[in-house]
C-alpha cells in the first residue's frame, strides 16, 4: 500500500518540477543607464573632504539563463573625485573620469515587480584628469596637490540593490549602488599612505527584453 502512494507522490513531485522548469524561459537585455554619484576618497594621513556630486551613464547588458539568477555586464563613463577643506578654509577639487567595466552576479525575485540584487568586481579605466582647483593662497601644498595619478587602472568591488518593473514597452530598473575601490590611485612617494575610492550612486536602467515569453 505504501509503494503505490510514495510512487504517485514522487510522480506529483516530477510532474511540478518539470512544469516550473518548462515555464521558465531566459531573459536577455540591453539597454542604457544614467545617474548620479556622490564619490569620495580614503587618505591616509586623514584629510577633511567632501563627496564630489555628478554624474554616470553607460551601456547594460543583461542575461538571466536560470530562475532568478542571472549575470549583468556594463561599460559605464564614471565621474569621481574629491574636493578637500584645506587647512586656510579654502578649498581644493580634484575630478577623476573613469571607464567603469562592472561583471556582476544579477539575483531577480518576482516576475513583473521585482526585488534585485547585483554584486561583482569591477575594473575602471582613468580617462581624464585635469590638474585640480588653484592651490588656495597661504595653503602649504600637499604631495598630491596638482599631481599626475600614479594608478590609472582601478580594481573595486560592487553590491548594489534596487526594484525593477516589466513593462509591455520594456523594463525600468531603479537601483542603489556602493562601490568600494581596492588599490591606490597615488604611490606612498606622494605623501599618502592610502588613497582609495568610494562611490554610492544612485540610477535608471532602461532595458528592452530582447528573450522573453
Amino acid at each position: 500500500m505504501k509503494t503505490p502512494l510514495l510512487t504517485c507522490l514522487m510522480a506529483v513531485l516530477l510532474a511540478c518540477t518539470a512544469h516550473a522548469q518548462s515555464s521558465f524561459q531566459p531573459e536577455t537585455s540591453l539597454g542604457i543607464k544614467g545617474g548620479l554619484n556622490l564619490s569620495n576618497y580614503t587618505f591616509d594621513p586623514n584629510i577633511t573632504q567632501q563627496a564630489r556630486t555628478a554624474y554616470t551613464g553607460g551601456l547594460v547588458f543583461k542575461h538571466i539563463a536560470q530562475r532568478k539568477l542571472g549575470i549583468q555586464l556594463e561599460a559605464n563613463f564614471v565621474q569621481r573625485g574629491w574636493t578637500e577643506t584645506t587647512a586656510s578654509g579654502g578649498t581644493f577639487t580634484r575630478e577623476l573620469d573613469y571607464l567603469e567595466v562592472p561583471f556582476m552576479t544579477h539575483v531577480a525575485i518576482g516576475q513583473r515587480t521585482r526585488f534585485i540584487l547585483n554584486f561583482g568586481p569591477n575594473a575602471s579605466f582613468l580617462l581624464n584628469s585635469p590638474a585640480g582647483a588653484p592651490i588656495p593662497e597661504g595653503q602649504t601644498e600637499q604631495g598630491y596637490y596638482q599631481k599626475p595619478i600614479d594608478n590609472e587602472f582601478m580594481i573595486a568591488l560592487s553590491l548594489g540593490i534596487g526594484m525593477s518593473k516589466i513593462t509591455s514597452f520594456g523594463e525600468f530598473q531603479l537601483e542603489a549602488r556602493l562601490t568600494q575601490g581596492l588599490n591606490d590611485i597615488f604611490d606612498i612617494e606622494q605623501n599618502v599612505a592610502t588613497s582609495r575610492n568610494t562611490n554610492v550612486g544612485l540610477t535608471l536602467v532602461y532595458l528592452l527584453n530582447l528573450r522573453r515569453n
